[in-house]
């Protein structure tokens, strides 16, 4: 069953991406200092803010009465999609790329409507309050945008 759930939501990742919003990469990331710095291109109506850390770079994205991405990156970081499937074996698992450091990992907690994707042991990204396909589409081409600046990562495909 949870195989068939993942398998479901990549074919609707996949099929959706190509609804969303075009915008340049100027226009997505806008012009104010809240969008300068973030890790992933922000759809239309997301807003993005950093945290401060010793060790790390938390932030966190969101969208008016829609998704929220919590996320943290650093050099050597728990990868929390691989930790939480662990802790919880009926959750949805899916990993991209084992054989490479920069390996993806997405958890999806169906239940409590949540989403875990790290990548390798450097980026996790959790997002929250996704009531719609649409929201799991928004956050996942968001997060697909992702470039590692700490290995030159260029994407999480």
């Amino acid at each position: 069953m949870q195989k068939l759930l993942m398998s479901c939501l990549m074919v609707v990742v996949t099929m959706c991406v190509g609804s969303l919003p075009t915008v340049k990469a100027s226009q997505a990331r806008g012009g104010d200092r809240t969008t300068s710095k973030s890790p992933v291109l922000l759809l239309p109506g997301y807003r993005y803010r950093e945290s401060s850390s010793i060790d790390s770079q938390p932030g966190r994205i969101w969208k008016q009465n829609g998704p929220v991405i919590d996320y943290e990156i650093g050099r050597v970081i728990a990868n929390e999609a691989l930790a939480y499937a662990e802790r919880f074996p009926k959750m949805s698992l899916l990993r991209l790329a084992p054989s490479q450091p920069e390996q993806v990992v997405l958890t999806m907690d169906l239940e409590h409507d949540r989403i875990f994707v790290s990548v390798g042991y450097t980026a996790n990204f959790t997002a929250t309050n996704l009531r719609s396909r649409q929201d799991v589409v928004e956050v996942m081409a968001m997060i697909y945008t992702y470039r590692n600046p700490l290995v030159g990562i260029d994407r999480v495909h």
